[in-house]
């Protein structure tokens, strides 16, 4: 997805990775739902981007214009043109934009969409160009001062009462307590064979950027947009390590479990969340 130099998260390192996966075909096939084998890895791609969608359809109006910022191999384009949009998907990486124009290349050439190489930070585009902007699996690559340069060109591109969908890992969650416990033991156990079965466990020479519902909230508001609404997603009452060991089993165990999201304070299960924020008039 998009990003910028940082000593943390040099560039380089962010392109070659995500670079790869669209090479490899990795991206498009954790958003592929035809699979009958859906594991808990690739159900966390799925959730995300159905979240995403019936939180948008919540508006009450079409999409409108819609920037996808980061877009990978734009996943969601087709349920956006479906609802009325017009999408423009921008990502870093130009492979990622190959894989996507192989993905909606009908839509872009019936005018329904566009795809293009850009920066999340620093995106080439107007001043209220955009009804709806979506920014999903994209955040948690930038810095603080990224993320805080980045919300206020999401709320510039904004028109005024358009809406904005920006996802996050959360900081705090169940699955995370469970590894901080087990960091003695993790860090012990240096040899993990099962490592070969997750499509994205590839060593990442980068650290993420995770949040509290309530920091995204609130950096939000300081770029001049209000909450709207919000999800929670991706529950795991069998989280890591159980499901790096056993990913499609773990998927059916916490499959069931995915509707405490809406539950306050069950809602600690889930992973991650989804903020839909509004340009004031």
């Amino acid at each position: 997805m998009n990003a910028t130099a940082t000593p943390t998260r040099p560039a380089e390192h962010v392109h070659t990775h995500f670079s790869r996966l669209a090479e490899q075909g990795v991206w498009a096939s954790l958003y592929d739902n035809s699979s009958p084998k859906v594991t808990v890895e690739t159900w966390s791609f799925l959730i995300r981007a159905r979240r995403v969608i019936e939180l948008l359809r919540t508006v009450g109006t079409g999409p409108g214009d819609v920037l996808d910022l980061g877009c990978g191999t734009a996943p969601i384009a087709r349920s956006l043109v479906a609802m009325g949009g017009h999408y423009t998907g921008t990502d870093f990486s130009p492979q990622m934009i190959d894989a996507a124009r192989a993905n909606i290349g009908d839509l872009v050439i019936g005018g329904n969409a566009d795809l293009q190489v850009g920066l999340a930070t620093t995106p080439d585009f107007a001043d209220a160009s955009f009804d709806t902007i979506i920014a999903m699996g994209v955040l948690e690559y930038l810095t603080r001062d990224q993320l805080t340069q980045t919300l206020r060109g999401v709320s510039r591109m904004l028109r005024p009462g358009g809406v904005a969908l920006l996802t996050i890992p959360k900081r705090r969650n169940w699955g995370r307590l469970v590894l901080a416990g087990l960091y003695p033991l993790r860090k012990a156990i240096q040899f993990r064979p099962y490592r070969k079965n997750l499509k994205l466990e590839q060593q990442e020479e980068f650290r993420r950027l995770y949040l509290t519902p309530g920091e995204l909230d609130q950096a939000c508001e300081a770029a001049g947009m209000e909450k709207a609404d919000a999800r929670h997603y991706n529950v795991q009452p069998a989280c890591r390590p159980a499901t790096l060991v056993a990913p499609r089993l773990c998927h059916l165990v916490n499959r069931p479990f995915e509707g405490l999201a809406r539950v306050p304070g069950a809602n600690f299960l889930a992973t991650g969340y989804i903020g839909m924020y509004r340009k004031a008039n």
